[in-house]
């Protein structure tokens, strides 16, 4: 796999987890994250999916309501090598197949 000379958002969250922990990453209506958080999250969850097999360019979804986890989400594929494919929560069951 070539390596791109842009960063990704897995690239540029360690970054700003390395320079800026303590400051505010990323929040929604409940819950907030500093960079360092953040990071720590995305990471955990770029590990979980390789352990389940997932790999680079595999396609992964999610569906969920709109909230911060959505950015650990885009982030640890950005980390794993794995594309985010983001599902609509509204979709009705035969939308989503």
């Amino acid at each position: 796999m070539a390596v791109s000379k842009w960063p990704n958002i897995g690239t540029v969250l360690k970054m700003h987890a390395r320079n800026f922990p303590d400051k505010l990453g990323c929040q929604d209506k409940y819950k907030s994250w500093t960079f360092k958080q953040w990071n720590e999250r995305a990471c955990r969850l770029a590990n979980a999916l390789a352990s389940m097999g997932v790999g680079c360019q595999d396609k992964v979804a999610m569906i969920a309501y709109n909230r911060v986890e959505w950015m650990e989400f885009y982030a640890a594929c950005a980390k794993g090598g794995q594309v985010a494919v983001p599902v609509l929560f509204r979709l009705a069951p035969p939308e989503i197949e």
